[in-house]
């Protein structure tokens, strides 16, 4: 397993051995805060499921 961060986002890449013969695969988290204010891990299987947050001006 190896972990790279850049900014508030998280790649992990996984090695596993099937039937083939070894692949990888990827993970994208980025943290986030609930309305409690507990901090949590978003995670997706692909970076295209990540949707950004809407900025909104104040």
């Amino acid at each position: 397993m190896t972990t790279r961060r850049s900014g508030n986002f998280k790649t992990t890449i996984w090695q596993n051995v099937g039937e083939k013969g070894p692949f990888f695969a990827t993970t994208f988290s980025r943290p986030f805060k609930d309305q409690s204010g507990a901090s949590h891990w978003e995670m997706h299987r692909r970076m295209g499921e990540y949707q950004p947050p809407i900025r909104r001006n104040a």
